[in-house]
Parts: C-alpha cells; structure tokens; sequence
C-alpha cells in the first residue's frame, strides 16, 4: 500500500483495515521513520530518543524476541508517548521551540547527574522516550527565557542566515546557561550550537 503518515486522521483506521500484523508493523514502522526524519531536526532530543527506541524494537523483532503482533503494539506505545510528552510541554505553556530546548538542557544536565554520581547517564526506558513526568521548573524557566532572547534575535531580516547574529544568539545562551550552574564550560559550545540550529528550523 501506499505510504501512511502518523498526522492522517485516519491512520489508525489504515493500520486496523491491513490484512495481517506483518503488514501492519511494517507500514507503522516506515511512518514513525518518516516521523523522526522530518521532526528530529526541530526537536533532537525527542526524536532521537525516539529513534533509538524504535530501533531497539525492531531489532528484537529480527531476533524473533517478539512477534509482529507485540511489534505493533510497542510501535503503537511509542507514538503515544510522544504525543503525550508533546501535549504535557504545551498544557506547561511551552511552545514546540522552548519544548526542543528544554529537552536539550534537560539531557545535559542528566548527563552532568549522572557523570557526578559515577555512571554514564545512558540509560533508558526499555521501549519508550520517556522524559519524565513534572517539568523541571528551572529547566522549563531557562527554555523560556532563550527563546524569548532568541525571538529578539530573530527580528533581523535574514537573520538564520546571517553570521553575526547567529554568534551573537550563542553567546547569550552560553551567558544565560553559565548563570545556571549545571552546565560544564566545555559543553556550552556545543549545546549553544544545538539550540541556535533548532531555532533556525522553519515551523512545521
């Protein structure tokens, strides 16, 4: 059958009217790859979640770990995780920018946690991208307060195109960032750059 997109209202009806669970994991998988290759550049630290979670599951269906039927139901898990952190970030009054970006604090500053207490900080839920359940406050403070500085920043015509205003949006995220204290000088750069490159992303 043709492609299917997870945003068709009726995706769920497609999925149910295929002839077999094989078909049905195959063509859910290919939509949450379509997913992930079209959203992971607006918000990295969701969709990639999501992708190695989706990755995990195919391949212990590969490995005859589970059926296609279980395969489906895990995929189907997967996607309803997503919405629902998605739906959560909005009712805390982040908008799809700041959500990127809170979730791109928050996985730092796990690292950091983690590295502190003598562990990597790579683990994860066995089948889903899970972030949690509250909000971080100052986290979700600090998402808000780079976008408001990034929408200032963005009045400049052209401005995701032009060098010096990009310099200047990392430099004030690394000073805003600096002021929290849970970010590592040597990683300042780098997640400044991440987040000035989602802000560049066009609203879907």
């Amino acid at each position: 059958m043709a492609p299917v997109s997870i945003l068709d209202g009726d995706f769920e009806q497609k999925i149910e009217g295929l002839p077999h669970d094989e078909a049905r994991a195959s063509v859910i998988e290919h939509a949450l790859r379509t997913q992930i290759n079209e959203r992971v550049d607006q918000n990295p630290a969701l969709y990639q979640r999501l992708a190695e979670a989706l990755e995990r599951i195919i391949r212990q269906l590969h490995d005859q770990v589970i059926d296609a039927a279980e395969c489906c139901k895990r995929m189907a898990a997967l996607l309803d995780e997503v919405q629902q952190q998605e739906a959560h970030a909005v009712q805390h009054g982040l908008t799809p920018v700041s959500f990127a970006v809170y979730l791109l604090l928050a996985d730092a500053a796990e690292t950091n946690g983690a590295a502190e207490e003598g562990h990597d900080g790579t683990a994860l839920a066995e089948d889903a991208p899970s972030f949690g359940g509250e909000l971080d406050e100052r986290l979700k403070r600090a998402a808000a307060g780079i976008e408001e500085m990034l929408q200032v920043h963005q009045s400049v015509i052209d401005w995701r195109e032009n060098s010096d205003v990009l310099r200047e949006m990392r430099r004030a995220i690394k000073r805003m960032l600096r002021s929290d204290g849970r970010f590592r000088e040597a990683e300042l750069d780098e997640l400044a750059s991440r987040i000035v490159e989602v802000a560049r992303q066009p609203a879907s």
